[in-house]
């Protein structure tokens, strides 16, 4: 029904001022009537008093004496008194002011009915302010309100003895006053009853009606001006609700609308509300933990950055270095086939032995061309070697990178950290307030009524703090994405770190490889030359030139080897390679997600 705080404090306040606006009125309506009463009784005895001392002084009158008295009694109270009556033991009425009777018995048989209360009733009308305190005539005084006794017309003698016939007084004691509400006709009457004599010691009971429309009119209009005063007091109230209302819910409501953009990663806008009470300090604590955010996503923004420059790099140095190792290969397959032919070169000269003493200068030309084609060997080994130096300061470089972009994702790891324990604190304090609003509604329960208003604040709050624990934990799925995306690239660093290394145990290996084949060239160099010393001396020494040979040729094929093997180490260097580019683009894919999750954030 009300779909704001503001409305619905406004209602229980209204609801409030209402009943007790209400509560009020008829308090005051009754106690009313009651004082008035009192008064009435009080009066009424006085009243009474005086003119029972009148009948004791005047104990020698008949009964046409007695009905003048009462007569003049009542004229003199301008319409204040409706009837003056004396009645006996039975409830028969002697006199009365307008009328006597010997046996009048017949008469309060259509007397209307007397309230069964005594004196001490609070449900009389009070009286109204006069001379002797009674209630003033009514507008039509002018008619008699004591009907004739007469059987003639069958009317009820309006002086009435105070009894009914359900429910008699009898005689009322001397030193007794009776008070009784009475309807004479269409009057209500206020009767006191005393005990009294005439006639020279008869006893009997002395009885005033007096009039109670005037009072009643009175009343009804006090009635209608306390209800005027209670409809201003509850529309006063009404807008000094409405202004507390609106003073108290400002707060609450700008702090709701920070909340929103917080959930949707907007942290430009702080809280500027400057109370010292609950609000503001919940105001103060939200914009303290805005700038650690803010700061927070600042931090893995610049390292999210970082790590793609980082991961550029990295795929920029790999793709060099697969290149110089396609190059390495390559100079490694020359160098197997240049090995391969040196063997059938070696092959060829042990078959031309049987005619090496024809053809001893063939052979001298040969040994001149081979020894050039093993400097050529060594000038291709060499380039192989230096090939082989630059691919290992180029995998030294990765590996500083690779260590490098590790630190980085170690340090994204500790701010991310630092964000759970950060929005840990704040669930908790998100808890804290729940269990704060459930506490204020059980205490305004047990308040009742008077706790409803500070009902619907606990409710507003217990509110707030659920949309607060429901941003909470936008963050911390964000937090886990971010956490589990720096896992995954710990994971490929190390895989590409393994590879690294691995590939820097080949490349030492595949340098050791090269620095064998030099030494193998050199002592092959060291034979030919040998040879060429001892061309002159083939003719005596020919089986001592083929051992040489074979040599030679066996040296040829352990080249051939090793070359092969070497380059079968590069074709897994170069695998190796590939699978440290696939994952160097993997990890520059990670942290563009990464830079696109936290860009998100407006800081």
């Amino acid at each position: 029904m009300f779909k704001t705080l503001t409305a619905k404090m406004l209602s229980v306040v209204t609801l409030l001022v209402f009943i007790c606006t209400i509560a009020f009125t008829a308090l005051s309506y009754c106690e009313i009537r009651r004082s008035a009463t009192m008064q009435m009784k009080s009066d009424g005895t006085t009243l009474i008093t005086i003119i029972r001392r009148e009948l004791i002084g005047n104990d020698k009158l008949d009964r046409k004496e007695y009905q003048t008295l009462f007569r003049e009694i009542k004229e003199e109270s301008k319409g204040n008194i409706v009837y003056v009556s004396i009645s006996d033991e039975n409830s028969n009425i002697i006199v009365s002011d307008n009328s006597s009777t010997e046996d009048s018995g017949n008469a309060l048989d259509g007397m209307s009915s007397v309230t069964a209360n005594s004196s001490n009733s609070d449900a009389v009308s009070s009286a109204t302010a006069g001379s002797d305190a009674v209630s003033s005539a009514t507008a039509d005084s002018d008619t008699d309100g004591v009907s004739s006794a007469s059987a003639e017309d069958s009317d009820i003698d309006a002086v009435s003895s105070v009894t009914t016939k359900s429910n008699p007084i009898g005689l009322v004691g001397f030193d007794e006053t009776v008070g009784q509400m009475l309807m004479v006709g269409d009057k209500e009457v206020y009767n006191i009853s005393t005990g009294c004599t005439y006639n020279g010691g008869l006893s009997g009971s002395l009885n005033i009606g007096i009039s109670l429309n005037g009072m009643n009119r009175q009343i009804q209009q006090s009635f209608v001006k306390i209800i005027l005063i209670s409809i201003s007091i509850i529309l006063f109230a009404l807008a000094v609700g409405m202004c507390l209302a609106r003073g108290l819910m400002k707060p609450i409501s700008k702090m709701s609308e920070r909340l929103k953009a917080f959930a949707e990663g907007d942290f430009t806008v702080g809280f500027e509300f400057n109370s010292k009470d609950e609000v503001g300090e919940m105001s103060l604590a939200l914009d303290n933990m805005r700038q650690t955010l803010s700061a927070m996503v600042a931090d893995i923004q610049k390292n999210a950055k970082q790590v793609l420059e980082s991961s550029g790099n990295l795929t920029s140095v790999i793709d060099e270095t697969s290149t110089a190792a396609h190059g390495i290969t390559k100079a490694s397959e020359e160098l197997a086939m240049g090995s391969s032919d040196l063997a059938i070169n070696a092959q060829e000269g042990l078959l031309s032995l049987n005619r090496l003493a024809e053809e001893i200068n063939k052979i001298d030309q040969q040994a001149d061309i081979m020894k050039a084609g093993i400097e050529q060997t060594k000038e291709a080994n060499q380039v192989g070697t230096n090939s082989l130096q630059e691919l290992q300061s180029a995998i030294d470089d990765n590996a500083d990178v690779t260590d490098k972009i590790s630190g980085q994702v170690d340090l994204l790891t500790e701010k991310s950290k630092a964000i759970s324990q950060i929005t840990s604190v704040t669930k908790n304090i998100a808890k804290q307030t729940q269990l704060l609003a459930l506490n204020a509604s059980i205490e305004s329960a047990r308040a009742g009524e008077s706790g409803k208003g500070f009902t619907v604040v606990a409710e507003e709050i217990g509110k707030l703090s659920a949309q607060a624990s429901s941003s909470i934990a936008g963050i911390e799925n964000v937090v886990q994405e971010l956490e589990l995306s720096i896992t995954a690239t710990q994971e490929y660093m190390q895989k590409g770190s393994q590879a690294i290394h691995k590939t820097t145990e080949i490349s030492g290996k595949t340098k050791h490889a090269f620095e064998i084949i030099e030494e193998v060239l050199a002592n092959v160099i060291h034979e030919i030359e040998i040879i060429i010393e001892g061309i002159a001396t083939i003719h005596n020494d020919k089986n001592k030139v083929v051992n040489e040979i074979q040599n030679i040729s066996a040296i040829s094929e352990e080249a051939t080897s090793s070359t092969e093997e070497i380059a079968s180490s590069l074709e897994q260097q170069l695998s190796n390679i590939d699978f440290e580019y696939a994952s160097a683009k993997k990890l520059k894919e990670i942290a563009i997600e990464l830079e696109e999750h936290m860009s998100k954030f407006n800081i």
